[in-house]
């Protein structure tokens, strides 16, 4: 691959199942290991990143998503390289709550405006916890600096579910509500170097 080409692809999955996510438990900042079908969901990418090689794994430094990495990828001859910056939307007080504990314990107002894609509400958060535009601004520039500052013309990024649907939205200008992303399922993003801008193929 020639690395002196402009654009970068980046392939960006959500890591696999936990027993949080099968028991609807919001996880946020929450370091969840993967449960065994989790692993067989990271397995099954295997095949793709064979078909799509990549020279660079970028990960959340959450367990969840350094061991998804690691398994789809087959990463044993790639230093998987763990960003703070890919973790899912901070929480804060409702980590480890089901949402109808949030919703008793905070009311459903306050989930139904943490979810809202209205413009009114980007700056709203969970107690404790971060907005979406929080989660934009730092995961939008954390991709920038990898894409400027890394050699590589197509990398793999593992990240959480929440955070990744809020930044395919604000990526596309907030023209398009992303649908739900499960687990193990991989878009594709490409940057280009001269404009500093991302395009998602949804």
């Amino acid at each position: 691959m020639n690395s002196d080409n402009q654009k970068r692809t980046l392939y960006i999955f959500r890591h696999g199942l936990t027993d949080w996510n099968q028991q609807r438990r919001l996880q946020g900042h929450s370091d969840i290991p993967l449960n065994e079908e989790g692993r067989n969901q990271a397995r099954s990418l295997i095949p793709f990143f064979k078909d799509n090689p990549v020279e660079k794994v970028f990960s959340s430094d959450l367990v969840r998503a350094v061991e998804t990495a690691h398994l789809a990828t087959g990463a044993a001859h790639i230093d998987i390289i763990k960003n703070f910056h890919f973790r899912e939307a901070h929480l804060g007080q409702v980590e480890g709550l089901h949402e109808d504990q949030i919703v008793l314990q905070f009311g459903e107002e306050s989930l139904e405006k943490w979810r809202s894609w209205d413009v009114a509400h980007r700056t709203y958060a969970l107690p404790g916890g971060e907005s979406r535009e929080q989660c934009n601004q730092r995961f939008h520039k954390a991709l920038v600096e990898i894409c400027n500052s890394h050699d590589f013309s197509v990398a793999a990024i593992c990240s959480h579910g929440f955070v990744l649907r809020r930044l395919f939205h604000f990526l596309s200008n907030e023209t398009i509500i992303p649908p739900m992303i499960a687990n193990c399922i991989v878009f594709k993003v490409t940057f280009d170097k001269v404009t500093q801008q991302f395009e998602v193929h949804l």
